[in-house]
């Protein structure tokens, strides 16, 4: 649902030919539905799950037609469970463990350089204007709280998380539905 209105933002500001990466967080189809779509139309690599991989084939019939049929393994990055560093230009993009948050073979993203964490559906939340960050989190919590409590219900894995996280330098997370948590 998002990859038009993704697509004609991007093109405003760089050109589809310049796209690096497309990352898979986790294998909701939300985060990777369009995939098919963004193979056809760059020359991006796929990074996803060592988990999640062996069912991008089964999912996206790009995979299995035309240009792609052959080489499409040499697209794909595979995260192993421990995380990864992907290298973006002179920099690097952080592939962070965030298992069973709420998917087993969860990935976040940590931008050294911005201080973003992108958080995929830790965070989320449906309610709000997405691009006003969260003003009072007291507040906020109530709108995640049903989503978080139902998919994201370990306290130790949330509570793994908190302490993998505390440990980074980050100015903002940013989940993928919802506000922004800045500062």
């Amino acid at each position: 649902l998002t990859y038009t209105p993704l697509t004609l933002a991007l093109l405003k500001h760089t050109d589809m030919r310049h796209i690096r990466y497309v990352i898979g967080s986790h294998q909701d189809p939300d985060i990777i539905a369009s995939l098919p779509r963004w193979l056809l139309h760059t020359e991006a690599t796929v990074v996803i799950s060592k988990l999640w991989e062996r069912f991008l084939p089964h999912l996206n019939s790009a995979f299995t037609t035309g240009r792609l049929q052959s080489g499409y393994m040499k697209r794909m990055i595979s995260v192993p469970d421990e995380g990864a560093i992907l290298q973006l230009g002179t920099s690097y993009l952080f592939a962070l463990p965030a298992h069973f948050l709420h998917s087993e073979g969860n990935f976040q993203f940590y931008d050294p350089i911005s201080k973003i964490l992108f958080s995929g559906d830790m965070g989320a939340s449906m309610v709000g204007d997405p691009h006003v960050p969260v003003d009072d989190f007291d507040e906020h919590v109530a709108t995640m709280k049903a989503f978080h409590q139902r998919y994201m219900s370990s306290s130790k894995v949330n509570a793994f998380w908190a302490n993998a996280v505390r440990e980074l330098d980050v100015e903002m997370i940013v989940p993928q539905h919802g506000k922004a948590f800045v500062g």
